[in-house]
This record gives C-alpha cells, structure tokens and sequence, in this order.
C-alpha cells in the first residue's frame, strides 16, 4: 500500500489531500501527461503537476494536439505546438523535472486518450475552463469526453476566473 500526502492548492501554494493506491513495485505516477491548449488556463494545472512531480519523482509529458483542417493550417499548428511546448520545458528543466514533450494530432479527446496510453502515463491532467451551460452544450468539453472514454486516471483543475474591471 502506497499512501503519500500531497499539499496543493489553485496558486499551487498549498491544501492537502491523500493519495492510496496498491502499486506493487511500480511508482505512482510515474508519468503524467498534461494536456495543454495553449490558453490563459494551462497555467492552472502546471503549477499543480509542477509540485505533484516534484513530490512523486515523476516524468512529465507536456503534451498539445495539433488540431487542423488544412495542409495550411497543419504547418502552422505543429510549429505553434512545438514552440509553445519548447517554452513550456524549459520550466521543467529548470525545476529539474524529468520532461517530455509530444505534439498529437487529431480530434482532441480521442488523441489525449490514445496517446496517454500509448507513451505509458498514468495520469492525465487537464485544466478545465469552466463552461456552463449552453457555452458548454456548444463547445462542447474535451475534459468531459476523455473522462468518458480513458481508463487512466484523471486530474482536472479548474481555472480561476476574475471579473473584468473596467
């Protein structure tokens, strides 16, 4: 049996929750995948992953779909993602965090499932940009479909939005 205390919170400064789980020899979270948009949100989870890697020793896979609909736009959306991603390692590096990084393509949901799988994570991360209502009913929610259709555990943060002062 497995248990560890983990202190987290929104500004990734911290509370506190536990994790359990029969592990064997393997490490729990070895590898975690985070699924990243390239939006005001992604710093949501990364802050959360950035201090959940650094207490469970794990390998972080920074990962964005390339999503396109023309040989035009594909050029563009694979150097957008692989220069965002390159930014984004940097930071891990300089924490000294183990990280990767892997540009998917194809639809959203079915490409963060597949490939969470396919380069052996055990955890997927999201950041959620809470939608509600119609908003979601018409963008639908790629979080809410990779929770219907991974068998990988799951974490998802939602972002914290301020009122426009003005």
């Amino acid at each position: 049996m497995y248990c560890c205390c983990i202190r987290l919170s929104a500004g990734s400064s911290v509370s506190s929750f536990w994790l359990r789980g029969d592990v064997g020899d393997k490490k729990l979270y070895a590898r975690i995948l985070i699924a990243l948009d390239h939006s005001e949100v992604d710093e949501t989870i990364l802050g959360h992953v950035e201090e959940l890697a650094r207490i469970c020793g794990s390998t972080v896979v920074l990962y964005r779909v390339a999503h396109y609909h023309t040989r035009d736009s594909k050029a563009h959306e694979l150097e957008e993602a692989d220069g965002y991603l390159k930014e984004l390692k940097q930071r891990f590096d300089k924490a000294k965090i183990p990280c990767e990084t892997v540009i998917g393509q194809g639809e959203p949901a079915h490409a963060i499932s597949e490939d969470a799988e396919r380069l052996g994570c055990d955890l997927i991360a999201m950041p959620l940009h809470g939608h509600s209502g119609l908003a979601r009913f018409v963008l639908g929610s790629v979080a809410e479909e990779v929770k219907r259709t991974s068998n990988i555990p799951i974490l998802m943060v939602k972002a914290r939005h301020t009122a426009a002062v003005g």
